[in-house]
């Protein structure tokens, strides 16, 4: 029992024993018990009605001045009332702090309740989107009514960001990216990236120029290789002969890799759409991939019979053959190579399986980055450009397909393009 309930219950016992004794002495025992009791009903009806007033003017005049269990609920009161003003104030810091850090970003941020209704965003993205105060509560999808956000909005996945022109100012470019939170909220990030657009394209602009103008002195310094190796070479040029045609080689493949690459990146290329056989496609490349590896590894294939997929016959050419390819220079003889082409379920897989030398899993998430060799000297001595992969890639993200990559070292390696099937609707092409 708590000190003061113990003080309440001898003041009690007290006032009774008192008024008991007294109503005794004077002859009216209950009269007296009664009377006694009434008035610490009053009393205490007072002392209630004090701490009621107190708490009902939300505590902000001086407490009650009470002793007994009214003090200790007073005291528990104020002491709870500094934890609340202390809460509240730290609380109010760090909205504050939360403001000031919101304001400070270059990303604009909004926050959607589980209706997608505007609740709150930051400056930046009020820039970015054009909010007025008076949009708060509004709709998004009725401010910004572009089919693609329209869709992306609704999706609630956000799996993939969005890129589109701003609502606001049509020369900039954003990208929005998602999360949801809480009961049903939503948190958009919407960010700038038109100078880094911009940049990407000068940047392409600028391989597939140089690489256009690669070609003619390229052809012509081949032409001249090949003349002095119809001649008689001076005694220990042969072999120097030989080195620059290879090298030259080289170059023509590299310049001819940038060039399709800057094509595929290029939004303005116009891309064919056509049902393409891949059984017939598959044994093009076969039949090109026995030339190169001239019998030393063992080559099989097996496509299901009508499989067909929609695409550019050109491009998917071009990716296909470089993984068929690339198992060919970067395995030994005798190594075995599986080109297959499979309906499963709502895609087709087309697989390219070695029991080669591998590849360590841990450059798997790197393979298809411009330029990168597992071993760059190996890049070297089989004419690779480092480019093979990063087609793909770009070939498959053309397609709305997918690279999955399995290997491990000593035990081969097996690369799958998940593609769509050709009676499924095929999505807009999403440029890489």
């Amino acid at each position: 029992m708590q000190p003061g309930t113990s003080e309440e219950v001898r003041r009690i016992l007290l006032l009774v024993a008192v008024a008991g004794l007294f109503g005794l002495s004077i002859g009216y025992l209950f009269e007296t018990l009664f009377l006694a009791l009434s008035a610490h009903l009053i009393w205490t009806i007072y002392q209630v009605t004090r701490l009621r007033d107190w708490i009902v003017g939300r505590m902000q005049e001086q407490a009650p001045d009470t002793d007994g269990m009214y003090g200790e609920i007073v005291d528990a009161l104020t002491r709870a009332q500094r934890r609340d003003t202390r809460r509240q104030q730290q609380l109010r810091y760090r909205i504050k702090r939360f403001a000031m850090m919101t304001e400070a970003l270059d990303e604009g941020l909004l926050v959607l309740d589980s209706d997608l209704l505007l609740s709150w965003w930051n400056p930046a993205a009020a820039a970015l989107m054009g909010l007025r105060k008076e949009d708060r509560g509004a709709a998004i999808i009725n401010l910004v009514r572009e089919p693609a956000f329209v869709s992306f909005v609704n999706a609630r996945s956000f799996t993939e960001p969005l890129e589109m022109p701003s609502p606001h100012r049509r020369e900039q470019t954003l990208q929005f990216t998602g999360a949801r939170f809480g009961e049903g909220e939503t948190v958009l990030v919407v960010s700038d990236i038109s100078r880094l657009r911009a940049l990407e394209g000068l940047r392409r602009e600028f391989v597939g120029n140089v690489s256009h103008e690669l070609r003619t002195p390229l052809t012509v310094l081949r032409g001249y290789v090949e003349t002095l190796e119809d001649t008689e070479p001076p005694p220990g040029m042969q072999g120097a002969y030989g080195q620059m045609a290879a090298q030259i080689d080289r170059m023509q493949a590299l310049a001819d890799d940038l060039v399709l690459l800057a094509r595929l990146e290029s939004m303005d290329y116009e891309r064919d759409s056509t049902d393409i056989d891949l059984g017939e496609l598959l044994a093009e490349i076969c039949r090109e991939a026995d030339q190169i590896s001239k019998g030393l590894h063992v080559i099989t294939l097996e496509v299901e019979p009508g499989t067909f997929i929609k695409g550019s016959q050109k491009e998917l050419y071009s990716g296909l053959s470089n993984l068929v390819f690339n198992a060919i220079r970067h395995n030994p003889e005798g190594a075995s190579i599986e080109v297959s082409a499979a309906s499963k379920r709502q895609e087709i897989q087309v697989a390219v399986s070695d029991d080669g030398v591998g590849i360590d899993r841990r450059f798997l998430p790197r393979l298809t980055e411009r330029f990168f060799r597992v071993d760059s000297s190996r890049g070297r001595s089989t004419g690779g450009t480092g480019l093979g992969l990063a087609i793909v890639k770009h070939v498959l993200n053309q397609h709305n397909a997918t690279l999955t990559i399995d290997s491990r070292l000593g035990r081969g390696s097996t690369f799958v393009c998940h593609f769509l099937r050709s009676d499924e609707p095929m999505p807009e092409q999403v440029n890489a």
